[in-house]
């Protein structure tokens, strides 16, 4: 439920636990949800504030005295990566720590950094959140592209076995749609992500009016 929060949405979500972040004490999903909640964030375009400075804060309380942040949450094959869980927490870090957190952040980031080279990746979710600019990134994008139904979903056919009844939502690809409508989001953040910056727009300077030069 938590990545199927909008960007307009999340921020009330959060502020409403801004003292438990301050804290370290974090909601349910702890990490997941907090590392989550900020990447929605960015990716809708939302600037730091007080609220986002509470949950940067909580990331640096939370494992504190580990070299990653471990995931609390067990939802293959999507959701149940420590991996996911550090990227997440670095990438929030990042974009919303405050000046006043940069110190610890960089500590944090150093140790993490240092976890995330030795620690085998054990599986597709492990390997995703350790990919770059690398050329297999570049054909994972192409794979994007090309596999993109032409009603703009991704299908996934469901591999797990599944903890609820299932219900219609709307979105394609029937039984399907659970585990499609994740990896169509997770295809079009992908996408947008790696486009480079859209070009400021650049107000148009009006010529003054020629001048008549008057006959004498």
């Amino acid at each position: 439920m938590r990545k199927r929060l909008s960007a307009l949405a999340m921020p009330l979500v959060l502020d409403g636990h801004r003292d438990n972040y301050r804290k370290g004490q974090g909601t349910g999903g702890q990490a997941d949800t907090a590392g989550y909640a900020l990447f929605t964030l960015e990716v809708g375009g939302w600037k730091p504030d007080a609220t986002t400075a509470a949950v940067a804060e909580y990331l640096l309380l939370r494992n504190k005295d580990s070299d990653h942040w471990p995931t609390t949450s067990r939802r293959p094959p999507s959701e149940a990566s420590s991996f996911t869980t550090t990227y997440l927490a670095l990438r929030g870090l990042k974009t919303f720590g405050t000046p006043e957190q940069q110190k610890r952040i960089a500590e944090r980031m150093t140790k993490a950094r240092k976890w995330l080279v030795a620690t085998p990746a054990k599986d597709t979710e492990d390997r995703v959140f350790r990919l770059s600019s690398d050329p297999v990134y570049r054909r994972g994008l192409k794979f994007l592209i090309g596999s993109q139904r032409e009603d703009g979903s991704w299908l996934v056919r469901s591999r797990s076995k599944p903890f609820q009844t299932y219900f219609e939502t709307g979105f394609p690809h029937g039984k399907d749609q659970f585990i499609s409508s994740a990896a169509s989001g997770w295809a079009t953040t992908a996408l947008a992500l790696a486009c480079d910056p859209a070009p400021k727009k650049v107000s148009a300077v009006k010529e003054p009016p020629a001048t008549r030069t008057e006959k004498k």
